[in-house]
């Protein structure tokens, strides 16, 4: 993943991920547990689940950096239930505000 970031203090840059998982109570407390615990700010989430019996979620986020971002996406990996991570290339939600 190439993606290049500035230095320019405390700026945030948006990003999205989408995660699928267990269709199971209590995803939705893991995925925002984990963003929490980083202190990532959440500027929009969807989450659903499909026919197949497994939850898709989109998450449209602010993070400090790049190693946030890994950070982040490393930390959701290990959380029980979590299938796959990955970071969206575009949007899935179009400019968040």
């Amino acid at each position: 993943m190439n993606v290049a970031w500035g230095k320019h203090g405390n700026e945030l840059y948006d990003t999205e991920i989408t995660l699928t998982t267990e269709d199971r109570p209590g995803m939705v407390a893991a995925i925002s547990e984990g963003i929490q615990r980083l202190g990532i700010n959440v500027q929009r989430f969807h989450g659903s689940a499909t026919e197949e019996g497994a939850g898709l979620f989109h998450i449209a986020l602010r993070v400090r950096d790049r190693t946030h971002l890994v950070e982040l996406m490393a930390g959701l990996r290990r959380a029980r239930g979590v299938y796959t991570v990955e970071r969206v290339k575009g949007s899935v939600f179009g400019k968040v505000k």
